[in-house]
């Protein structure tokens, strides 16, 4: 994924995840990309939220591993997984839409980890749930009346 195709919110997210990684002298992973959303303030966080992730009720140990696996090849796959999924997603919408916090969102709801898990028992199960319904069409009513040229 290149720089210039995240927007604002997701390059921060993905800077704290970065950073947070590095403090632990680690590679990045969902669990610090979950942390970096609930801690920006973004569509993704209000997502989080609407299903009662907060970053206070969040139990950060443990959210930092992969899948039961301190495999650090397994921690750098995950972290590439997750930024294919939220790109994929991005050109999905069209050409030219940036990653959003939300694309990043959905893609923690697709790749296998403890972050998935936690993220389902909590009511986010796909990647529909993100979706952003201010992007979907609403059918406007007409307002207008049709006259007939040959009307008698």
């Amino acid at each position: 994924m290149q720089e210039q195709t995240l927007t604002e919110g997701a390059r921060r997210a993905i800077e704290l995840a970065q950073r947070l990684a590095r403090e632990e002298s680690r590679l990045p992973t969902p669990g610090h990309l979950l942390w970096a959303l609930l801690s920006e303030e973004s569509m993704a966080s209000e997502r989080l939220a609407s299903y009662g992730f907060l970053l206070d009720n969040v139990e950060r140990d443990g959210l930092f591993s992969s899948v039961g696996s301190s495999d650090e090849s397994k921690t750098e796959d995950d972290w590439d997984e997750l930024l294919w999924h939220a790109d994929s997603q991005a050109r999905r919408e069209g050409r030219g839409t940036d990653v959003s916090t939300e694309h990043l969102l959905s893609a923690l709801l697709l790749v296998n980890s403890p972050v998935q898990k936690l993220l389902a028992k909590g009511g986010l199960r796909d990647e529909s749930t993100v979706a952003r319904p201010e992007r979907l069409a609403n059918p406007i009513a007409p307002n207008f009346e049709i006259q007939s040229a040959f009307a008698p």
